[in-house]
């Protein structure tokens, strides 16, 4: 209900519409492109006219601010995907629920645009304003198909990075218990793993594809296919100059930090590679597979040579692997 009593409604053709008691349509508004997911009236806004009343969030993504005739005052885009609910915190912040993730953003600086100048009712629409939300709530999607399967530690700091099933890598801060940021990279991650100096993150994805990520930002650096076989694990050399990959197939490919080029790949395993880690001077793998086998390679330019022990200087540059 508006400030004035009356009922607002969406529909799924993305429409609201002022309903004034068993008057069906008093005022339509053309407002998403896809269903209206969430209608809420701003609370204290009773006495204004033209100001902010109802918010409306839908399927494209966009929150739209409306004065109580439903005259669209602001628009702007969080997401790609659905924003589900919506509602306001106090007089000036909105905040936006999204799979698993809880948003709060100031409304209180945007560009009211005068009714007379711009009509929703007419099927004029306001270009949208790109808002940063500071996250309150988050996570990867709480869907029941969604899985987190990557996660590593942060080298230097109190944060860790995760990927999973829903597309998405989140950083956290171990010491505040809070989300930091979060990437939508599409497709299924698989497994990720921060560079030795922590700057930046690489994310396998079950398609094949392999990221670099800024460990700040989570902007792409760099991508590359290097084979089309499921990823299942992936970690830089303890020198940094190399990410080693561990595939569905059993393979191992090793390839250069700059480039994502192959530099060798060998057979590591008869079954499904599930863990590798590099030596500390960044000369072993050692590989374990879900058949419960553990075996070594020394990585040389000419090619990857399995040893049946630990070699001086093999000492394991990270945690050991679970199986084997």
């Amino acid at each position: 209900f508006n400030p004035l009593g009356q009922l607002v409604s969406g529909d799924f053709s993305g429409s609201l519409v002022l309903w004034d008691g068993h008057i069906p349509v008093v005022r339509r508004a053309f407002a998403h492109t896809g269903a209206v997911y969430a209608v809420v009236a701003r609370e204290g806004s009773h006495a204004a006219t033209t100001g902010p009343a109802v918010v409306s969030s839908g399927e494209d993504g966009h929150v739209i601010v409306w004065s109580r005739v439903l005259s669209m005052l602001a628009r702007f885009k969080l997401y790609v995907s659905a924003i589900r609910c919506i509602s306001w915190v106090r007089d000036s912040m909105v905040g936006v629920g999204q799979h698993s993730d809880v948003f709060a953003m100031d409304v209180s600086q945007l560009t009211i645009v005068a009714p007379e100048t711009r009509d929703a009712a007419a099927g004029e629409a306001l270009p949208a304003v790109e808002l940063m939300p500071e996250t309150i709530l988050g996570g990867h999607s709480g869907t029941d198909m969604c899985e987190v399967w990557g996660l590593d530690i942060h080298p230097r700091k109190a944060l860790f990075a995760t990927g999973g099933d829903d597309g998405c890598v989140c950083v956290w801060d171990l010491t505040a218990h809070r989300l930091l940021c979060k990437a939508d990279l599409s497709g299924k991650v698989r497994s990720v793993h921060y560079s030795p100096d922590g700057r930046e993150i690489a994310a396998a994805f079950m398609d094949g594809v392999v990221l670099v990520l800024d460990a700040d930002s989570l902007t792409i650096l760099r991508e590359r296919r290097a084979r089309n076989v499921a990823v299942n694990v992936i970690r830089f050399s303890m020198n940094g100059a190399w990410i080693a990959i561990g595939y569905h197939d059993g393979m191992v490919a090793v390839v250069d930090m700059a480039t994502l080029e192959i530099d060798l790949e060998f057979k590591a395993c008869d079954g499904i590679v599930t863990q590798l880690d590099w030596s500390l001077n960044s000369e072993f793998i050692r590989v374990c597979s879900h058949q419960y086998e553990l075996s070594h390679w020394q990585v040389r330019e000419a090619g990857a040579a399995g040893i049946t022990s630990h070699a001086p200087g093999e000492e394991p540059g990270g945690a050991a692997p679970p199986q084997g």
